[in-house]
């Protein structure tokens, strides 16, 4: 093995790990929806991305979410829930509540309407109620309930990692200069 090789592989070792770090390396805590009269409010701020990313909810108390549209950018006009069945037009400079009743548990993808813009809200089963923030009452954070779904988001993470340790396998090994001796056809010839 000469030089150049080695270099090709910490060439592909390096960027791999820069892929890993930048897909799953950088992950925020999920911003916890504050209850005020039995309604989980949040505020998302969109400017370059949604701020916070991650919003996390409990199923059957109805949910407000305040984007900040901060930007004028045909990118962020719109928010889509795929899964949640919802789309709302969000005017630049301007606030827009988007409203529902989350049912169902578990993690649901939103993104802007060309899909480059990604965020994600967690919804916890009704009996979590008491994990989040009483505004009004000051209960504090039930641990317990945060856990869990911390731990869901645990095995999303490694299922990810496998797909892509797999294709970084195949890019060290293209990226080694391997040669592929096996497709020389010219030994086949009549």
């Amino acid at each position: 093995m000469n030089t150049a090789d080695i270099a090709v592989i910490a060439g592909a070792v390096t960027a791999s790990l820069g892929l890993l770090w930048f897909f799953f390396g950088s992950r925020t805590a999920a911003h916890v929806a504050e209850r005020h009269d039995d309604v989980q409010k949040v505020t998302v701020v969109l400017s370059g991305g949604y701020d916070p990313q991650r919003i996390q909810a409990v199923a059957g108390i109805p949910l407000q979410i305040d984007f900040d549209r901060r930007e004028s950018g045909d990118c962020t006009s719109r928010v889509v829930f795929p899964e949640l069945g919802i789309s709302r037009s969000l005017p630049a400079y301007e606030h827009t509540t988007v409203q529902f009743v989350p049912q169902q548990v578990g993690e649901f993808g939103f993104s802007c309407a060309m899909n480059m813009i990604h965020g994600t809200l967690t919804v916890l089963p009704g009996d979590a109620g008491s994990a989040l923030l009483d505004v009004e009452q000051g209960d504090p954070v039930d641990v317990a309930a945060t856990e869990a779904q911390g731990n869901l988001a645990l095995v999303a993470v490694f299922q990810k990692t496998l797909d892509v340790a797999h294709l970084d396998v195949v890019v060290a090994i293209v990226g080694a200069g391997t040669e592929f001796n096996f497709l020389d056809l010219d030994h086949f010839l009549l």
